[in-house]
């Protein structure tokens, strides 16, 4: 069982490249992911969206965490989160996270947060913002 105080938050995107939303996959397969299993850096520089970046990220993702789905807004100033989900299993073989997708439908809630990468997080719930994302 997980205890409150072990549950970290998540914000990922919804789409690949800024570009291609995926979010009626993700909701369909009841998963999350940002690269395939195979990708490999496009560059030496392990910054920002680069795929070791996001492994890094995804590894301190555990069952019980929460994620919501975003989509960048207002020039990357604030994002809009679309769906709420809680963590089942990591499979860190396939780079997949599975996820109950919470049935809210698309929230669309406007919150002032820069998240331009796919992952950020390992939030508490204390944090405000991270409140505002995910309260229901």
């Amino acid at each position: 069982m997980t205890n409150n105080t072990d549950i970290k938050y998540f914000v990922v995107g919804a789409s690949w490249g800024g570009e291609e939303d995926c979010s009626d996959v993700f909701l369909r397969e009841g998963t999350w992911w940002c690269f395939s299993k195979d990708a490999k850096n496009r560059t030496e520089h392990n910054v920002g969206n680069s795929v070791e970046n996001m492994k890094q990220r995804m590894m301190s993702i555990k069952a019980g965490d929460r994620l919501a789905m975003k989509k960048m807004h207002k020039f990357q100033e604030s994002i809009v989160v679309r769906h709420l989900g809680i963590v089942k299993a990591v499979d860190f073989d396939a780079w997949r996270i599975y996820v109950n997708w919470l049935p809210t439908g698309e929230l669309e809630r406007i919150v002032e947060f820069s998240a331009i990468c796919s992952i950020h997080g390992g939030y508490s719930i204390s944090d405000p913002k991270i409140h505002e994302i995910f309260c229901i």
